[in-house]
């Protein structure tokens, strides 16, 4: 198994695992608007200049796992509403399976052309964890590895603190982030009733060269 930074011809791998491991995980939302719009999400997250993803690969190049985030909470947000049309087309084969999908998706419509609203659902500046994942049936041993790197390389470009969301629903994973570091700031309630915990990591070691 070796890690990689992942390319655009990775995003239908990364939406799969995306869509699985979202299966596993209660209160997940992304995972629901199906594989064309997570293939079409991922997409346009790799164009970033500022994105990082990096994923976990065996001898025959099956993708087991990644993490992704970018340096610049602002581009992702950038680029989502630069491509919300596409977007939105991507998640229509689901729209017509579950309807009920409709209001979660205005609400994050909103979000996206909101200049007032972006902390309802997360950080939107700076450094940000986005997604990590691993396949349910695969070797869990380089898990923490993959997410370790993933950090240590956003503090190699000068950074020396990282944020991300987790719900709270998915107490393991809390529990996780807790035991490599991350501290607990706040929480925050989603429009959907779900709450959300922000976490933020910061680097121990060296002199940050940006803030």
């Amino acid at each position: 198994m070796k890690l990689r930074l992942a390319k655009n011809k990775d995003a239908h791998s990364l939406a799969a695992i995306h869509l699985e491991c979202g299966l596993q995980q209660p209160g997940g939302f992304m995972f629901k608007l199906g594989y064309p719009f997570l293939k079409a999400y991922y997409k346009i997250l790799l164009k970033e200049e500022k994105s990082i993803v990096i994923l976990a690969e065996d001898r025959e190049r099956k993708v087991h796992g990644f993490c992704s985030g970018t340096l610049a909470a602002e581009e992702h947000v950038k680029a989502l509403k630069q491509h919300r049309v596409k977007l939105f087309i991507s998640i229509i084969p689901s729209l017509i399976k579950n309807p009920g999908l409709l209001k979660d998706i205005i609400e994050r419509y909103r979000y996206l052309n909101s200049e007032t609203d972006h902390t309802k659902f997360g950080t939107t500046s700076g450094p940000r964890n986005e997604y990590w994942a691993w396949l349910p049936k695969s070797n869990k041993s380089l898990s923490i590895h993959l997410f370790k790197t993933w950090l240590n390389l956003v503090y190699d470009f000068g950074f020396d603190r990282v944020r991300g969301e987790v719900d709270s629903i998915n107490k393991h994973i809390i529990l996780l982030h807790k035991i490599l570091g991350a501290k607990v700031l706040g929480n925050i309630d989603l429009p959907d009733g779900r709450q959300r915990y922000y976490v933020e990591y910061v680097n121990q070691e060296g002199v940050p060269k940006n803030n």
